[in-house]
């Protein structure tokens, strides 16, 4: 299997280190692909963008207009929004980021939260992504251990797998 991963726009990758990490390709956000924070930006359409932040509102809006994907920053679901991003075929990004640069009981939290709306994704067959969204090479993960940080929100090995290879290369690769 080929897997794909995003890293952040500040995350100086070679192609070297992708294949180290055991990744055909890792893509930076605003360089390989937009990213769109709904939280800072007001713009209502994305056109082959990710769409990330908390307010589910924007979020829906962008789902709608043609965004590839919606990262939820605060792993809470809505209801409105994937359903929204099912009838668009929509895939839900979960950025490992915010689980390996949180701690105790915050961390905690947003593992709870990934694995409900993992299973109501699953259950609505919404797309998975599992992507690092790492800020430095310090941060980054290999495909093992997106996989692992899958598995530990509710994942299985296999779909794991399929979200890191297929689903990604179906939101990243053009």
């Amino acid at each position: 299997m080929k897997y794909y991963d995003l890293v952040a726009n500040s995350c100086e990758v070679s192609g070297d280190m992708a294949k180290r990490l055991g990744f055909e390709k890792i893509f930076r956000a605003g360089i390989d692909i937009k990213l769109i924070d709904v939280d800072i930006e007001k713009g209502t359409s994305c056109d082959d963008c990710i769409a990330y932040g908390a307010n589910k509102k924007r979020l829906a809006t962008l789902a709608s207009s043609g965004a590839r994907g919606i990262a939820i920053k605060d792993m809470r679901g809505d209801g409105r929004l994937l359903d929204i991003m099912s009838e668009n075929d929509c895939i839900l990004c979960v950025p490992t980021n915010i689980f390996t640069s949180s701690t105790g009981i915050e961390r905690s939290k947003l593992i709870y939260r990934a694995e409900i709306l993992l299973n109501v994704a699953r259950k609505k067959h919404i797309k998975v992504s599992f992507i690092s969204v790492a800020e430095s090479k310090l941060h980054m993960c290999s495909y093992m251990q997106l996989i692992e940080i899958a598995k530990l929100i509710g994942a299985n090995e296999q779909f794991a797998r399929s979200s890191i290879s297929t689903v990604n290369k179906e939101l990243l690769v053009k």
